[in-house]
């Protein structure tokens, strides 16, 4: 059975000549679904992401705000926090497309919502969580306005996408458009550490180690 979980404030979004149009926010049994289309109205064509690593199969980074009552789901090139050395670039998946066209997507989570970000160990802190429910729903979606070159391919829809590099996104940020959802009941996980900081230390130090 669907139960829509969501009132939607706000469906559209304009910024330059990009649409993002948040359809559906639904919840069956234990899993979320949204569903979204990216209509690009300008006169060239544009590229979004779709997967963060193709690696890992990541499809968003997750962030939940306790005392704000606030979760954010972003679909956008990973942003490498300074200090960090990769052992492997992280290569993110972004789908072509053209003036005029409008691009359908889904996104399927379980609930509750679990805090993802590849950068702060989790594995250490995993029995550390604890439960709040949040009132708000951030949505985030990555856009590369520029042409690619290179690394193009075409999935089995015939729909042409890119690989690309975070370094590239580094270089050249992202267009980020946003759509904000209220008045959400959505169970989320989060790290009972709130300082962000120290966790991040932590984790450069544990590579510092392993690379000496």
């Amino acid at each position: 059975m669907i139960s829509i979980v969501a009132t939607i404030a706000n469906l559209s979004h304009l910024q330059s000549e990009i649409l993002l149009r948040i359809c559906n926010v639904n919840k069956i049994g234990n899993e979320l679904i949204i569903e979204y289309k990216t209509i690009n109205k300008g006169s060239s064509a544009i590229w979004m992401c779709q997967i963060l690593s193709v690696r890992s199969s990541l499809e968003c980074e997750i962030e939940v705000d306790g005392k704000d009552k606030f979760v954010k789901i972003r679909r956008a090139g990973f942003r490498v926090p300074k200090g960090v050395d990769l052992d492997q670039p992280i290569v993110g998946k972004y789908v072509k497309i053209g003036k005029g066209e409008t691009y359908h997507s889904r996104l399927r989570l379980d609930l509750p919502l679990k805090e993802i970000n590849p950068f702060y160990p989790y594995g250490r802190f995993a029995d550390h969580t604890k439960t709040c429910m949040a009132d708000r729903l951030i949505f985030e979606v990555g856009i590369i306005r520029e042409e690619l070159k290179g690394n193009i391919y075409k999935d089995s829809s015939g729909n042409s996408f890119a690989l690309v590099n975070c370094t590239r996104i580094e270089k050249h940020p992202e267009l980020i458009i946003s759509e904000t959802i209220k008045n959400v009941r959505l169970p989320c996980l989060k790290l009972k550490t709130e300082n962000r900081e120290t966790i991040l230390k932590e984790l450069l130090m544990d590579r510092k180690h392993r690379r000496h």
